[in-house]
């Protein structure tokens, strides 16, 4: 499709939500008429053949792309078909120095961040998350420089609580680094990891979903910097 857009959802680090705010995402804009592909990059992850099965219109899901060595070449035949392309990568500590790519699954994650139009970056509340999620960042630059390609960022912070010590720290923290952050931090709630579970959008899981105040914002404003219109 002309307008085809894909979104990647990678950190160095793994566990801070990638997985969960790749689903949301992805059920979001098939909700919206979207035809949405949903790509698990991570070998054996939680989108794996073995996973909770999707029933939802609009949204198709593929696995373990890690282990396909053609699968750079195939990101553009899935741009002729679908409207978005969610993208969740694997946690790593790439170190991205130059414009050498060594190793596959180096090389498949580079390819993807490159080609994407925009990168959320998932962060959790801890200072370990706050540090390699800046080396990441950093990363990404260098990465743009080698390529000479533009890799549009976005910070999405995760599991937050309203008046934790550390959660409080890691929004002032985040405020520094030289990216944008999304218009609303993603609460810490059991409804959405129970939504996840079931491999649906918590405010389908559970109608006046909290966590649904700050999930509808964001995926607007990932919307809008991607032009995805109504």
């Amino acid at each position: 499709m002309l307008n085809s857009k894909i979104v990647a959802v990678s950190n160095a680090k793994g566990g801070v939500g990638k997985s969960l705010n790749a689903l949301m995402l992805a059920i979001r804009a098939a909700e919206k008429q979207k035809k949405v592909l949903l790509i698990g990059a991570e070998h054996d992850g939680a989108f794996a053949p073995n996973s909770p099965k999707f029933k939802i219109e609009n949204l198709d899901v593929i696995s373990d792309v890690a282990r396909d060595p053609d699968f750079a070449k195939k990101i553009g035949l899935y741009r002729q078909q679908y409207d978005l392309i969610v993208v969740d990568l694997p946690g790593n500590n790439l170190t991205i120095e130059h414009a050498e790519l060594d190793g596959f699954a180096e090389k498949m994650i580079k390819n993807i961040l490159v080609k994407s139009d925009l990168v959320v970056i998932p962060i959790e509340p801890s200072e370990d998350s706050v540090r390699k999620t800046y080396s990441f960042i950093k990363n990404l630059h260098g990465l743009a420089k080698a390529t000479r390609r533009k890799i549009n960022q976005l910070i999405l912070p995760t599991n937050t609580k309203k008046g934790n010590v550390i959660s409080e720290q890691v929004l002032n923290a985040i405020d520094k680094f030289p990216v944008p952050k999304a218009v609303k931090p993603i609460r810490a709630s059991e409804d959405l990891k129970k939504a996840f579970a079931k491999r649906q959008g918590v405010w389908t899981f559970k109608q006046g979903a909290l966590v649904n105040n700050d999930l509808t914002p964001v995926h607007n404003q990932i919307f809008e910097i991607l032009g995805i219109n109504e």
